[in-house]
């Protein structure tokens, strides 16, 4: 049960999967995988074989695994996007800036001073 909250809890707006390209991989392969299986379904049945499944179910099938994977991994492995307005500043004046050194090389708000620019 607690899985299933943490995996909500990701597709909250400011919130994000710790490893972002790791899932964003393994996003890429589910949508290639269903891809193929979906493929084998429908060559295997226009081949003749007796495929226990109709081409148009394995159809909507693949589109809706597809269709929720992308999604999911769309909001979860992005803290811009999601569900909700994300966390508010505990004080008004603050920001959801990265604080200084806590970014990285590609980050230009990592080289920031404490006190601003």
């Amino acid at each position: 049960m607690n899985k299933l909250i943490a995996a909500l809890a990701a597709m909250r707006k400011g919130s994000m999967l710790a490893d972002p390209a790791l899932w964003k991989n393994r996003a890429a392969a589910i949508v290639a995988i269903t891809a193929v299986i979906d493929a084998l379904v429908n060559v295997a049945h226009a081949w003749g074989y007796d495929v226990p499944i109709t081409p148009e179910l394995a159809d909507g099938i693949a589109v809706s695994v597809v269709t929720l994977v992308s999604l999911y991994f769309t909001f979860a492995t992005s803290d811009k996007v999601g569900f909700g307005s994300g966390e508010a500043p505990a004080d008004p004046g603050a920001t959801n800036e990265v604080p200084a050194g806590r970014g990285t090389d590609a980050d230009p708000r990592s080289h920031v001073p404490p006190g601003g620019p």
